[in-house]
Order: structure tokens, then C-alpha cells, then sequence
């Protein structure tokens, strides 16, 4: 508990609590709005639309990043196999 000095202060105290209590019911009655609003049927069922197509967002990122690295590894393995094959005809060549 604060102690105050004169009547002055504690005047100020019951003007900042009242300004917190109306912020505070403010805040709460925009969540009760926001609450009601997001139960609703159309609501609900874009919530499960757009969580979906998030998962499928993740998979593809997924997908693709593993792709990638194929693609990659295979480029390598190729260019690998082309210069060791290019050695052994140039060794069957100079014969």
C-alpha cells in the first residue's frame, strides 16, 4: 500500500487507477468482440483452411529444399563421372 503526503496525490492515484480500470475493460470487451468473432462457422472454417495450407506451405518448403539437394548431388556426381570417364578415353585414346 502507498502511503501518500496530501490529498493531492491520492487524488491522482484514483484518476490513474480509473484510467487503468476503463483501459483494462476496454482491452476486455475487444477481447470478448474478438473472441465471439472468431467462433464464428466462417471463421472457424478459414482458420482450418489457412492452417492447412499452411502445413502444406511447410511440406513444400520441405520437399523443395530436399530437391534441391538432389539436384545438387547429382550435378556433382555428374560432373565427377564426366571427368573421370573423360581420363580413361583420353588413356584408351592415347594408347
Amino acid at each position: 500500500m502507498h502511503s501518500f503526503k496530501n490529498i493531492e496525490q491520492l487524488k491522482a492515484e484514483k484518476r490513474r487507477l480509473r484510467n487503468s480500470n476503463k483501459n483494462l475493460e476496454q482491452q476486455l470487451n475487444q477481447d470478448w468482440h474478438d473472441f465471439k468473432h472468431s467462433l464464428r462457422p466462417a471463421n472457424i472454417f478459414n482458420q482450418v483452411i489457412n492452417k492447412t495450407i499452411e502445413k502444406h506451405k511447410e511440406k513444400n518448403a520441405t520437399v523443395q529444399l530436399i530437391a534441391d539437394n538432389v539436384v545438387n548431388l547429382a550435378s556433382k556426381a555428374t560432373t565427377v563421372l564426366t571427368q573421370k570417364l573423360e581420363q580413361k578415353l583420353d588413356k584408351w585414346l592415347n594408347k
